[in-house]
């Protein structure tokens, strides 16, 4: 073949290349995301990188990433990409019970491996916490007694767990009326519904239940905002 062929069908193999590559992430055929917050501690971490496809259906009980509406907190008034885990679907009936889930009546959350907020003494995990915990999850609280994000498994395996108290965040209200349910009880973070997914549209919550901006304030996630499902990362 002459040079000037092997040239061309160089170049032309690498634009061929780049093109697709770039027509694979446009359209999340594949797609790579890195966390900026703790909302699905402690599943996946803070800072640590997903990966996903736009290919894949999603169900129950899958992590996925869709386009959250700005929040009134926020520093943008534009949608952006959220990641969090689809514990409801159409249809299905969700409450939550000081910070504790329940579909259709029954149990839905694995509370030993969920993140939740606690109270305890210093003194208990003292020279127990993680490198990771230390810079993003403690927090000064009062005397000798810390705030501590984290699961029931990780207190048991620090032996602080029956020195722990799990707080319910009831200053963060939610308006029944967002999610068209008239009731004059009141809703806060932590105790929400009973309420029914509509259809097409899905219930979605992080995995650090008691520092997540999911569902709860966002509203239902309909079908069409879901960008990909997330299949694997790193923590």
């Amino acid at each position: 073949m002459p040079v000037k062929s092997k040239i061309v069908l160089i170049v032309g193999s690498f634009l061929i290349l780049i093109f697709g590559w770039i027509f694979l992430k446009y359209y999340r055929v594949y797609a790579v995301y890195k966390l900026p917050t703790c909302n699905m501690d402690p599943y996946f971490h803070i800072d640590k990188t997903i990966f996903g496809s736009s290919l894949l259906k999603v169900q129950k009980g899958d992590v996925a990433v869709y386009m959250g509406d700005a929040l009134p907190n926020d520093l943008t008034n534009n949608s952006y990409e959220v990641v969090g885990r689809i514990v409801a679907e159409q249809n299905d009936t969700v409450w939550l019970v000081n910070g504790i889930l329940y579909v259709n009546g029954l149990l839905a959350d694995d509370t030993m491996n969920l993140n939740y907020h606690f109270i305890l003494p210093e003194a208990v995990v003292a020279g127990k916490l993680t490198e990771y915990q230390e810079k993003y999850m403690v927090h000064p609280y009062y005397g000798n007694w810390i705030s501590l994000n984290t699961s029931y498994a990780n207190l048991m395996e620090m032996g602080a767990k029956d020195s722990a108290t799990r707080t319910v965040d009831g200053s963060m209200v939610i308006t029944p009326l967002d999610f068209g349910v008239f009731t004059s009880e009141l809703w806060n973070y932590d105790n929400f519904g009973p309420v029914a997914v509509p259809e097409e549209s899905y219930f979605i919550l992080g995995d650090n239940r008691s520092n997540s901006a999911d569902s709860r304030l966002r509203g239902f996630i309909h079908k069409d905002k879901i960008i990909a499902k997330i299949v694997t990362g790193n923590q």
